[in-house]
């Protein structure tokens, strides 16, 4: 399974990491690139720069960032139309936000 974690705080750092060492497929994604690198350092995983990406990549997203939802409160439409697109087979592309 391709898991998508987004928001690698306090919570979802480690959270992202016991699931990749439980042999899931984890990719992840964070607004600041420091704690990406430390999380790929630490656990050797998949990152990705943009919601986009990580939607086409992922069977389950997993956000437990409240802060990243209210940044991007529009990027919610998008994640669930691309992974409409990826269930379905339809569609093309991302676009952008909204």
């Amino acid at each position: 399974m391709n898991i998508g974690f987004i928001g690698l705080g306090v919570m979802g750092f480690p959270m992202a990491g016991h699931l990749h060492k439980s042999k899931h497929n984890v990719a992840v994604f964070n607004r600041s690139l420091n704690k990406v690198e430390k999380w790929i350092k630490d656990y050797e995983g998949k990152a990705f720069k943009n919601i986009e990406d990580i939607a086409q990549f992922s069977d389950v997203i997993i956000s437990v960032s409240y802060t990243h939802l209210r940044a991007h409160e529009t990027g919610r439409k998008l994640v669930c139309r691309l992974m409409h697109e990826k269930k379905t087979g339809g569609g093309g592309g991302g676009g952008g936000w909204g």
